[in-house]
């Protein structure tokens, strides 16, 4: 029995300290599984936060094999090409107000739908809700700054609608 323990624990520690060598041959197919399986948890969550950790581990993916990769191989991001590693940061921030934009817009297509005074402020509410969201992650961005002010036009344009009306 004791003599089965010293065995095991010789070839445990044998395989312990065979370390393989990285090259961009080994790492490349396990980066790109790793890429690809992150690009498709930011495709398919509604979470921004989810998003930006993934594009996160993504930037970090990209420095690892950054330090195997020859200098002419170029890699290739949601269509753009990766010269830096700050270029994630870009990618990411478009994605993110592109993905924020359209829930805001799906919002006040529904909007446009309904004719209810109380279902109109309600889902102009969500809208800007949704811009709100946005603002707390680029609050500098003028772009949402105008949103948020035209939606808040809107909602009191819609209390004055339906105090006229009724």
């Amino acid at each position: 029995m004791i003599i089965n323990r010293l065995i095991n624990n010789v070839f445990r520690n044998r395989k312990r300290t065979v370390k393989r060598g990285k090259n961009c041959k080994s790492e490349l197919p396990i980066f790109e599984k790793n890429v690809k399986r992150m690009l498709k948890t930011i495709k398919y969550t509604k979470s921004i936060d989810t998003m930006i950790k993934n594009f996160d581990s993504i930037k970090q993916e990209f420095q690892n094999v950054m330090s195997y990769l020859p200098p002419d191989i170029e890699l290739e991001l949601n269509g753009q090409v990766i010269k830096d590693i700050n270029m994630i940061d870009t990618i990411r921030d478009t994605y993110i107000k592109n993905f924020i934009n359209e829930r805001i817009d799906i919002e006040l297509e529904k909007e446009k739908l309904v004719t209810s005074v109380f279902l109109k402020e309600n889902l102009i509410k969500r809208a800007l809700n949704r811009a709100l969201t946005a603002f707390t992650y680029y609050p500098n961005d003028a772009e949402f700054i105008c949103r948020i002010s035209d939606l808040e036009e809107m909602l009191l344009n819609c209390y004055n609608k339906g105090n006229t009306n009724e």
